[in-house]
């Protein structure tokens, strides 16, 4: 009897134990790959950052302030778009593309203001930003 109690305590040691190791294993499998997540979700924020940085840095002249306006606004927007993009936050980035409409508008509102130089150095703009965030 002694035998067979001494048996049946070595084995359920050795088998929680075993268990024990396997569970810290996949726990640090999991902070690992939450890791690796969250390192790939700040890169691609930077990384649309600096796009945005770039597409900003590139905005063409106008002789009207308010078409200079609505590029800066809207190159604003594109950048803060990429980011959320690029973070995930999905209800965000729901807000943000309800506000495209308001941007149409608003562009279509300036565009018949001003030059047609102007004009179409806006659209232009507008245009390959828009291309940027498909």
């Amino acid at each position: 009897m002694k035998k067979i109690l001494l048996t049946a305590t070595v084995l359920g040691v050795v088998s929680l134990t075993s268990c024990k190791s396997e569970k810290e294993k996949v726990v640090d499998n999991v902070n690992q790959t939450q890791t690796a997540i969250e390192e790939t979700a700040n890169d691609a924020v930077v990384a649309a950052q600096e796009t945005s940085a770039a597409v900003a840095s590139a905005l063409p002249t106008f002789t009207s302030p308010e078409a200079a306006a609505y590029a800066q606004k809207f190159s604003d927007y594109v950048g803060d778009l990429k980011a959320v993009a690029a973070k995930g936050d999905q209800a965000k980035l729901t807000e943000l593309t309800a506000k495209a409409v308001d941007f149409q508008k608003e562009l279509q509102g300036i565009t018949q203001k001003l030059s047609a130089e102007d004009a179409k150095k806006l659209q232009d703009f507008v245009t390959e930003l828009q291309k940027t965030v498909q």
